[in-house]
């Protein structure tokens, strides 16, 4: 039952709802209009799931679901802080195991600015992590121990619509004592709030 929930939580945190923000209209004054700096098309929240990184599969037996969820948020003006989770559960082989990780991020867009629906970013994170899903490919399978790892990643924010943004980036990753990976995730998408 505790897989079942951790995995409603993932899915949860990837999933879009469409909710109605009001913002303050820009004002005339004698020496022009002055639009709040942070509601100049800006959000603070930004949750996203990876579909690169998800899957759920079935072979030989064995049962995999691999979830990855994002959040960000807003400190100051191009800058935010966040976290990824990652979980991985394998149901095969009379055995059940669940393998996790999860990251704190810092990332900082290129746009220098509170509005970063269109601009490159910079991305760096620390965390601890399964060392079976540390490197996607290496196999889920077998004993795994918490390793730290750290990762960096540069992308772009790519608006679709005013909240949902496609958000592909690469970079790397470096888990405990394994090599350093080269990571592409083309598949992201992320929805600001």
């Amino acid at each position: 039952m505790n897989r079942f929930s951790l995995l409603i939580l993932v899915l949860l945190m990837g999933t879009t709802a469409f909710a109605q923000q009001t913002r303050p209209r820009p004002t005339g004054t004698a020496r022009g209009n002055t639009i709040n700096y942070l509601y100049a098309g800006a959000f603070r929240h930004e949750v996203g799931a990876s579909n690169t990184y998800g899957e759920i599969a079935s072979a030989d037996g064995d049962t995999v679901v691999a979830l990855e969820g994002t959040y960000k948020y807003m400190v100051a003006k191009a800058m935010q802080l966040g976290t990824i989770v990652q979980a991985t559960m394998v149901n095969g082989n009379g055995a059940n195991q669940t393998y996790t990780g999860l990251w704190a991020t810092f990332t900082y867009n290129l746009s220098n600015s509170w509005n970063i629906n269109d601009s490159y970013f910079i991305e760096a994170g620390a965390g601890m992590v399964d060392s079976a899903i540390a490197v996607r490919g290496l196999g889920a399978t077998g004993k795994a121990e918490k390793k730290f790892g750290w990762l960096g990643m540069f992308g772009k924010h790519i608006p679709l619509y005013e909240r949902i943004r496609y958000t592909p980036k690469a970079g790397f990753k470096k888990v405990g004592d394994l090599d350093m990976a080269i990571t592409v995730i083309p598949l992201n998408f992320t929805f600001a709030f």
